[in-house]
Protein backbone atom coordinates (compact mmCIF):
# COMPACT_ATOMS: atom_id res chain seq x y z
CA UNK A 1 0.00 0.00 0.00
CA UNK A 2 2.79 2.42 0.45
CA UNK A 3 3.81 2.01 -3.10
CA UNK A 4 0.81 2.80 -4.21
CA UNK A 5 0.85 5.82 -1.92
CA UNK A 6 3.85 7.13 -3.63
CA UNK A 7 2.54 7.03 -7.02
CA UNK A 8 -0.56 8.95 -5.80
CA UNK A 9 2.16 11.48 -4.17
CA UNK A 10 4.19 12.15 -7.38
CA UNK A 11 0.67 12.09 -9.29
CA UNK A 12 -0.34 15.09 -7.14
CA UNK A 13 3.02 17.01 -7.62
CA UNK A 14 3.44 16.52 -11.76
CA UNK A 15 -0.57 17.95 -11.60
CA UNK A 16 0.74 21.06 -9.49
CA UNK A 17 3.87 21.35 -12.04
CA UNK A 18 1.70 21.00 -15.00
CA UNK A 19 -0.37 23.65 -13.11
CA UNK A 20 2.06 26.14 -13.49
CA UNK A 21 3.87 24.76 -16.48
CA UNK A 22 4.09 27.61 -19.37
CA UNK A 23 6.08 26.47 -22.52
CA UNK A 24 4.49 23.59 -24.32
CA UNK A 25 7.25 20.72 -24.10
CA UNK A 26 7.63 20.79 -21.02
CA UNK A 27 3.50 20.64 -20.47
CA UNK A 28 3.78 17.31 -23.00
CA UNK A 29 6.79 15.83 -20.65
CA UNK A 30 4.74 16.62 -17.68
CA UNK A 31 1.15 15.30 -19.15
CA UNK A 32 3.38 11.81 -20.28
CA UNK A 33 4.61 11.36 -17.22
CA UNK A 34 1.66 11.79 -15.27
CA UNK A 35 -0.31 9.33 -17.69
CA UNK A 36 2.44 6.91 -17.03
CA UNK A 37 2.13 7.04 -13.23
CA UNK A 38 -1.95 7.01 -13.06
CA UNK A 39 -1.36 3.93 -15.30
CA UNK A 40 1.00 2.44 -12.49
CA UNK A 41 -1.52 3.56 -9.81
CA UNK A 42 -4.17 1.19 -11.69
CA UNK A 43 -2.04 -1.64 -12.11
CA UNK A 44 -0.93 -1.91 -8.57
CA UNK A 45 -4.84 -1.51 -7.25
CA UNK A 46 -6.39 -4.38 -9.59
CA UNK A 47 -4.73 -7.01 -7.76
CA UNK A 48 -6.53 -6.14 -4.83
CA UNK A 49 -9.61 -5.26 -5.92
CA UNK A 50 -9.65 -8.86 -7.41
CA UNK A 51 -8.50 -10.84 -4.44
CA UNK A 52 -11.69 -9.07 -2.62
CA UNK A 53 -13.76 -11.19 -5.13
CA UNK A 54 -15.52 -14.37 -3.66
CA UNK A 55 -14.39 -17.46 -6.01
CA UNK A 56 -18.07 -18.57 -7.17
CA UNK A 57 -18.08 -22.58 -8.08
CA UNK A 58 -20.85 -23.30 -10.53
CA UNK A 59 -22.85 -26.24 -9.24
CA UNK A 60 -22.61 -29.59 -10.88
CA UNK A 61 -25.87 -30.36 -12.85
CA UNK A 62 -27.00 -34.36 -12.85
CA UNK A 63 -28.65 -36.37 -15.54
CA UNK A 64 -31.86 -38.40 -14.78
CA UNK A 65 -33.65 -40.77 -17.04
CA UNK A 66 -37.51 -40.38 -16.52
CA UNK A 67 -38.88 -44.19 -15.89
CA UNK A 68 -42.52 -43.76 -14.39
CA UNK A 69 -45.06 -42.71 -16.47
CA UNK A 70 -48.69 -43.35 -17.65
CA UNK A 71 -50.37 -43.08 -20.97
CA UNK A 72 -53.65 -43.27 -22.42
CA UNK A 73 -55.07 -42.88 -26.17
CA UNK A 74 -58.03 -41.24 -27.66
CA UNK A 75 -59.05 -41.69 -31.39
CA UNK A 76 -56.77 -39.01 -32.55
CA UNK A 77 -53.47 -38.80 -30.10
CA UNK A 78 -51.81 -41.14 -27.75
CA UNK A 79 -51.16 -39.53 -24.69
CA UNK A 80 -48.39 -39.57 -22.32
CA UNK A 81 -48.31 -38.27 -18.48
CA UNK A 82 -45.17 -37.42 -16.53
CA UNK A 83 -44.87 -35.85 -12.76
CA UNK A 84 -42.10 -33.56 -12.50
CA UNK A 85 -43.16 -31.18 -9.83
CA UNK A 86 -42.31 -27.51 -9.94
CA UNK A 87 -41.72 -28.02 -13.83
CA UNK A 88 -44.13 -24.93 -14.41
CA UNK A 89 -41.35 -22.52 -12.76
CA UNK A 90 -38.74 -23.60 -15.78
CA UNK A 91 -38.70 -20.68 -18.69
CA UNK A 92 -40.36 -22.25 -21.76
CA UNK A 93 -36.69 -22.81 -23.10
CA UNK A 94 -36.04 -25.59 -20.58
CA UNK A 95 -38.18 -27.97 -21.92
CA UNK A 96 -37.92 -29.89 -24.87
CA UNK A 97 -39.20 -32.43 -27.04
CA UNK A 98 -37.45 -34.04 -30.60
CA UNK A 99 -40.36 -36.20 -32.68
CA UNK A 100 -39.67 -38.38 -35.84
CA UNK A 101 -42.42 -40.20 -37.26
CA UNK A 102 -41.23 -43.87 -34.82
CA UNK A 103 -39.47 -41.85 -31.68
CA UNK A 104 -39.54 -38.88 -29.57
CA UNK A 105 -37.16 -37.63 -27.38
CA UNK A 106 -38.10 -35.53 -24.04
CA UNK A 107 -35.75 -32.69 -22.46
CA UNK A 108 -35.95 -31.16 -19.01
CA UNK A 109 -32.79 -28.69 -18.43
CA UNK A 110 -32.35 -26.76 -14.91
CA UNK A 111 -34.94 -27.95 -12.40
CA UNK A 112 -33.70 -28.59 -9.31
CA UNK A 113 -30.04 -28.38 -9.92
CA UNK A 114 -31.40 -31.43 -12.42
CA UNK A 115 -31.43 -32.07 -16.21
CA UNK A 116 -34.07 -35.30 -17.18
CA UNK A 117 -34.63 -37.34 -19.98
CA UNK A 118 -37.40 -39.45 -21.37
CA UNK A 119 -37.17 -41.38 -24.88
CA UNK A 120 -38.98 -43.87 -26.80
CA UNK A 121 -37.84 -45.59 -29.49
CA UNK A 122 -39.59 -47.78 -32.08
CA UNK A 123 -42.95 -46.85 -31.49
CA UNK A 124 -45.95 -49.14 -32.24
CA UNK A 125 -47.21 -47.51 -35.01
CA UNK A 126 -46.26 -43.98 -36.92
CA UNK A 127 -47.19 -40.74 -35.79
CA UNK A 128 -46.83 -37.74 -37.14
CA UNK A 129 -44.01 -35.12 -35.55
CA UNK A 130 -45.47 -31.78 -36.75
CA UNK A 131 -48.73 -32.50 -34.92
CA UNK A 132 -47.13 -33.74 -31.95
CA UNK A 133 -46.43 -31.73 -29.04
CA UNK A 134 -45.45 -31.14 -25.05
CA UNK A 135 -47.85 -29.23 -22.78
CA UNK A 136 -46.80 -28.09 -19.54
CA UNK A 137 -49.23 -28.21 -16.49
CA UNK A 138 -48.48 -27.84 -12.88
CA UNK A 139 -46.47 -30.50 -11.57
CA UNK A 140 -46.33 -32.57 -14.55
CA UNK A 141 -46.39 -33.17 -18.22
CA UNK A 142 -48.32 -33.87 -21.16
CA UNK A 143 -46.74 -35.37 -24.82
CA UNK A 144 -49.09 -35.66 -26.96
CA UNK A 145 -48.45 -37.85 -30.06
CA UNK A 146 -50.49 -37.89 -33.68
CA UNK A 147 -51.63 -41.10 -34.61
CA UNK A 148 -50.66 -41.35 -38.88
CA UNK A 149 -54.10 -43.82 -38.78
CA UNK A 150 -56.82 -43.59 -36.22
CA UNK A 151 -56.19 -46.97 -34.82
CA UNK A 152 -56.05 -48.52 -31.34
CA UNK A 153 -52.70 -49.52 -29.75
CA UNK A 154 -52.45 -51.76 -27.54
CA UNK A 155 -49.19 -50.59 -26.07
CA UNK A 156 -46.34 -47.96 -26.80
CA UNK A 157 -43.41 -49.40 -28.39
CA UNK A 158 -43.27 -52.51 -30.68
CA UNK A 159 -40.73 -53.93 -28.89
CA UNK A 160 -43.50 -54.34 -25.97
CA UNK A 161 -45.83 -55.60 -28.05
CA UNK A 162 -43.47 -58.57 -29.21
CA UNK A 163 -42.76 -58.95 -25.65
CA UNK A 164 -46.67 -59.62 -24.92
CA UNK A 165 -46.50 -63.37 -26.41
CA UNK A 166 -50.93 -62.61 -26.61
CA UNK A 167 -53.40 -64.12 -28.26
CA UNK A 168 -55.24 -61.49 -31.19
CA UNK A 169 -58.55 -62.49 -29.67
CA UNK A 170 -59.32 -60.72 -25.57
CA UNK A 171 -60.49 -63.12 -23.32
CA UNK A 172 -63.32 -62.16 -20.62
CA UNK A 173 -60.99 -62.62 -17.34
CA UNK A 174 -57.53 -62.07 -18.98
CA UNK A 175 -55.32 -59.38 -19.19
CA UNK A 176 -54.93 -56.39 -17.00
CA UNK A 177 -57.18 -53.63 -16.92
CA UNK A 178 -54.55 -50.41 -18.67
CA UNK A 179 -56.49 -47.70 -15.95
CA UNK A 180 -55.73 -50.07 -12.78
CA UNK A 181 -51.85 -48.75 -12.57
CA UNK A 182 -52.60 -45.01 -12.73
CA UNK A 183 -55.79 -43.98 -11.26
CA UNK A 184 -54.37 -42.23 -8.36
CA UNK A 185 -52.18 -40.43 -10.22
CA UNK A 186 -54.35 -39.24 -12.70
CA UNK A 187 -57.08 -38.69 -10.74
CA UNK A 188 -55.75 -35.28 -9.99
CA UNK A 189 -54.48 -34.83 -13.89
CA UNK A 190 -58.06 -35.49 -15.29
CA UNK A 191 -59.81 -31.87 -14.00
CA UNK A 192 -57.97 -30.05 -16.44
CA UNK A 193 -58.92 -30.87 -20.51
CA UNK A 194 -56.16 -31.06 -23.47
CA UNK A 195 -56.14 -27.92 -25.97
CA UNK A 196 -57.49 -30.09 -28.46
CA UNK A 197 -59.92 -28.92 -30.95
CA UNK A 198 -63.43 -30.11 -30.92
CA UNK A 199 -65.03 -32.19 -32.90
CA UNK A 200 -67.31 -31.36 -35.73
CA UNK A 201 -70.99 -31.33 -34.58
CA UNK A 202 -72.63 -34.71 -35.57
CA UNK A 203 -75.98 -34.37 -37.84
CA UNK A 204 -78.88 -35.27 -35.07
CA UNK A 205 -81.12 -37.92 -34.94
CA UNK A 206 -84.74 -37.70 -35.55
CA UNK A 207 -85.83 -40.73 -37.22
CA UNK A 208 -86.71 -42.91 -33.91
CA UNK A 209 -88.13 -39.71 -32.13
CA UNK A 210 -91.87 -40.42 -33.48
CA UNK A 211 -91.95 -44.48 -33.13
CA UNK A 212 -94.17 -44.68 -29.62
CA UNK A 213 -93.26 -48.80 -29.42
CA UNK A 214 -89.44 -48.27 -30.30
CA UNK A 215 -87.22 -48.76 -26.80
CA UNK A 216 -83.97 -49.21 -25.88
CA UNK A 217 -83.25 -52.19 -23.28
CA UNK A 218 -79.60 -51.20 -21.94
CA UNK A 219 -76.95 -49.14 -22.55
CA UNK A 220 -73.73 -50.63 -21.95
CA UNK A 221 -69.90 -48.93 -22.39
CA UNK A 222 -66.64 -51.29 -21.66
CA UNK A 223 -63.08 -51.17 -22.82
CA UNK A 224 -61.25 -54.06 -24.81
CA UNK A 225 -60.71 -55.62 -21.79
CA UNK A 226 -64.46 -56.29 -20.88
CA UNK A 227 -63.98 -53.77 -17.84
CA UNK A 228 -67.52 -52.09 -17.81
CA UNK A 229 -67.41 -48.29 -17.80
CA UNK A 230 -70.54 -47.43 -17.82
CA UNK A 231 -74.01 -49.23 -17.66
CA UNK A 232 -77.69 -48.36 -18.29
CA UNK A 233 -80.67 -50.71 -17.78
CA UNK A 234 -83.97 -49.84 -18.70
CA UNK A 235 -85.19 -52.54 -17.81
CA UNK A 236 -84.95 -54.74 -14.74
CA UNK A 237 -82.43 -57.37 -14.15
CA UNK A 238 -80.87 -58.52 -10.63
CA UNK A 239 -76.83 -56.99 -10.17
CA UNK A 240 -76.08 -60.74 -11.07
CA UNK A 241 -77.86 -60.77 -14.23
CA UNK A 242 -76.39 -57.21 -15.18
CA UNK A 243 -73.41 -58.46 -15.28
CA UNK A 244 -73.56 -61.50 -16.99
CA UNK A 245 -75.54 -59.76 -19.82
CA UNK A 246 -72.14 -57.63 -20.34
CA UNK A 247 -70.05 -60.31 -20.24
CA UNK A 248 -71.91 -62.48 -23.32
CA UNK A 249 -72.24 -58.82 -24.95
CA UNK A 250 -68.82 -58.25 -24.83
CA UNK A 251 -67.86 -61.98 -26.17
CA UNK A 252 -70.37 -61.43 -28.66
CA UNK A 253 -69.20 -57.76 -30.08
CA UNK A 254 -65.02 -58.13 -29.22
CA UNK A 255 -64.49 -61.41 -31.71
CA UNK A 256 -66.32 -59.05 -34.86
CA UNK A 257 -63.80 -57.96 -37.06
CA UNK A 258 -63.87 -53.88 -37.85
CA UNK A 259 -65.09 -54.29 -41.22
CA UNK A 260 -67.89 -56.49 -40.54
CA UNK A 261 -71.30 -54.27 -39.79
CA UNK A 262 -72.58 -53.00 -36.67
CA UNK A 263 -75.70 -54.16 -35.88
CA UNK A 264 -76.75 -58.11 -34.81
CA UNK A 265 -79.11 -60.20 -33.25
CA UNK A 266 -79.24 -59.97 -29.28
CA UNK A 267 -77.53 -62.50 -26.96
CA UNK A 268 -79.83 -65.08 -25.25
CA UNK A 269 -79.98 -62.95 -22.10
CA UNK A 270 -80.78 -59.64 -23.37
CA UNK A 271 -83.73 -61.25 -24.66
CA UNK A 272 -82.41 -63.15 -28.30
CA UNK A 273 -84.12 -62.14 -31.78
CA UNK A 274 -86.52 -59.72 -30.09
CA UNK A 275 -83.76 -57.30 -29.54
CA UNK A 276 -80.33 -56.51 -31.32
CA UNK A 277 -77.35 -54.98 -30.42
CA UNK A 278 -76.00 -51.87 -32.33
CA UNK A 279 -72.41 -50.63 -31.12
CA UNK A 280 -70.02 -48.53 -31.79
CA UNK A 281 -66.04 -48.85 -31.32
CA UNK A 282 -63.63 -46.08 -30.59
CA UNK A 283 -60.19 -46.32 -29.41
CA UNK A 284 -60.12 -48.51 -26.35
CA UNK A 285 -63.96 -48.54 -26.09
CA UNK A 286 -67.15 -50.16 -27.25
CA UNK A 287 -70.36 -48.15 -27.01
CA UNK A 288 -73.60 -50.59 -26.92
CA UNK A 289 -76.83 -50.19 -27.28
CA UNK A 290 -79.40 -52.87 -26.95
CA UNK A 291 -82.61 -51.93 -28.79
CA UNK A 292 -85.99 -53.32 -29.72
CA UNK A 293 -85.63 -55.41 -33.05
CA UNK A 294 -87.99 -52.50 -34.55
CA UNK A 295 -85.51 -50.26 -34.09
CA UNK A 296 -83.29 -48.54 -37.08
CA UNK A 297 -80.12 -49.38 -36.81
CA UNK A 298 -78.69 -46.46 -38.48
CA UNK A 299 -80.81 -44.01 -36.36
CA UNK A 300 -79.21 -46.14 -33.32
CA UNK A 301 -75.67 -45.32 -34.85
CA UNK A 302 -76.59 -42.01 -35.17
CA UNK A 303 -77.55 -41.57 -31.76
CA UNK A 304 -74.47 -43.62 -30.53
CA UNK A 305 -72.34 -40.63 -32.51
CA UNK A 306 -74.35 -38.04 -31.09
CA UNK A 307 -73.79 -39.44 -27.53
CA UNK A 308 -69.85 -39.37 -27.93
CA UNK A 309 -69.46 -36.35 -29.53
CA UNK A 310 -70.97 -34.39 -26.42
CA UNK A 311 -69.02 -36.35 -24.18
CA UNK A 312 -65.93 -35.10 -27.05
CA UNK A 313 -67.45 -31.45 -26.26
CA UNK A 314 -67.82 -31.82 -22.49
CA UNK A 315 -64.23 -33.51 -22.05
CA UNK A 316 -62.46 -32.26 -25.19
CA UNK A 317 -61.33 -35.47 -26.44
CA UNK A 318 -63.52 -37.90 -24.02
CA UNK A 319 -61.26 -41.05 -23.39
CA UNK A 320 -61.85 -43.78 -20.58
CA UNK A 321 -60.28 -42.14 -17.76
CA UNK A 322 -62.69 -39.73 -18.35
CA UNK A 323 -65.64 -42.06 -17.76
CA UNK A 324 -63.92 -43.49 -14.45
CA UNK A 325 -63.26 -40.37 -12.80
CA UNK A 326 -66.00 -38.29 -14.47
CA UNK A 327 -69.18 -40.97 -14.31
CA UNK A 328 -72.15 -38.89 -12.72
CA UNK A 329 -71.50 -35.89 -15.64
CA UNK A 330 -71.47 -39.39 -18.10
CA UNK A 331 -74.58 -40.09 -16.35
CA UNK A 332 -76.21 -36.78 -16.48
CA UNK A 333 -75.85 -36.40 -20.20
CA UNK A 334 -76.95 -39.73 -20.84
CA UNK A 335 -80.19 -38.63 -18.91
CA UNK A 336 -80.60 -35.70 -21.04
CA UNK A 337 -80.81 -37.87 -24.48
CA UNK A 338 -82.39 -40.98 -23.22
CA UNK A 339 -84.78 -41.45 -20.24
CA UNK A 340 -86.87 -45.11 -19.42
CA UNK A 341 -86.08 -46.54 -22.73
CA UNK A 342 -87.24 -43.48 -24.60
CA UNK A 343 -85.52 -40.22 -26.62
CA UNK A 344 -85.60 -37.85 -25.51
CA UNK A 345 -83.57 -35.31 -27.26
CA UNK A 346 -80.70 -35.49 -30.23
CA UNK A 347 -79.70 -31.95 -30.50
CA UNK A 348 -76.44 -31.94 -29.28
CA UNK A 349 -76.28 -28.30 -28.49
CA UNK A 350 -79.59 -28.45 -26.42
CA UNK A 351 -77.97 -31.30 -24.44
CA UNK A 352 -74.58 -29.73 -23.78
CA UNK A 353 -76.28 -26.79 -22.32
CA UNK A 354 -79.04 -28.83 -20.16
CA UNK A 355 -76.17 -30.87 -18.73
Amino acid sequence: MENVQELRETRDEIQSLLSTATRPRVKKLLQDELERVEHEIDSEGKPCAEAKKPTVKKPQVSSTKITSYAWDQSPKFVKIYITLPEVETLPEGNVSTKFTSNSLELRVLGLKSKNYQFQMVHLLRPILPESSSVKVKTGKLTILLKKDKEVNWSCLTATAENSKNKTQQPKLDDGKDPGDGIMDMMKKMYDEGDDEMKRTIAKAWTESRGKQNSMIKAILVFNNHGKPRMSKFFTHYSEDMQHQIIRETFHIVSRRDDNVCNFLEGGTLIGGSDFKIIYRHYATLYFVFCVDSSESELGILDLIQVFVETLDKCFENVCELDLIFHMDKVHNILQEIVMGGMVLETNMSEIFNSH
